[in-house]
């Protein structure tokens, strides 16, 4: 996990790079330094969903022995699934310019928080590390989600200004 995460953040470098040069040399039309400034947008926030994978996959140890719920794992194999399902309709929504798909992926946000704020209240009931690995997981799990919901208005927003 370790390692995609610092894909992800080799990615983000190479696209603030590029951004960077654009603004700096002054040989790029608006547009494409506004589009240039959405990739820049895009890649931290799929740095920081990165980031937060990789927070997730560093509370494992606390869990190595089985000690949860089928209940709670259930939970949050949920919110798991809403998440990832949020982040995969965005960024269709932006390589397609999908106007209904990325209203859909922001309009989920509501539904995960839902899920989000169950899983907080289970959660509370747990003690020492258990409640810290768990509160990492379900804080990573709903930033992840809202990351998400940026890059679809991101993709809102590019699709309206290609004018789809």
């Amino acid at each position: 996990m370790a390692q995609r995460d610092q894909d992800v953040d080799r990615l983000y470098w190479m696209v603030a790079k590029q951004y960077n040069v654009a603004h700096t040399t002054g040989g790029t039309a608006n547009g494409a330094k506004s589009e240039l400034h959405n990739y820049r947008l895009i890649a931290k926030l799929l740095e920081r969903i990165g980031d937060h994978a990789e927070r997730i996959a560093r509370t494992y140890p606390a869990f190595a022995e089985g000690r949860l719920e089928p209940k709670l794992i259930k939970e949050m194999d949920a919110a798991r699934e809403s998440a990832t399902a949020i982040l995969d309709k965005a960024f269709t929504a932006l390589l397609t310019a999908d106007i209904d798909a990325a209203n859909e992926a922001v309009d989920d946000l509501a539904r995960h928080q839902k899920l989000i704020d169950g899983l907080s209240h289970h959660v509370a009931t747990r003690k020492g590390e258990e409640l810290l690995a768990l509160a990492a997981i379900v804080d990573s799990l709903a930033r992840s989600a809202n990351y998400a919901t940026d890059i679809a208005e991101i993709a809102i927003d590019r699709a309206v200004f290609q004018g789809t």
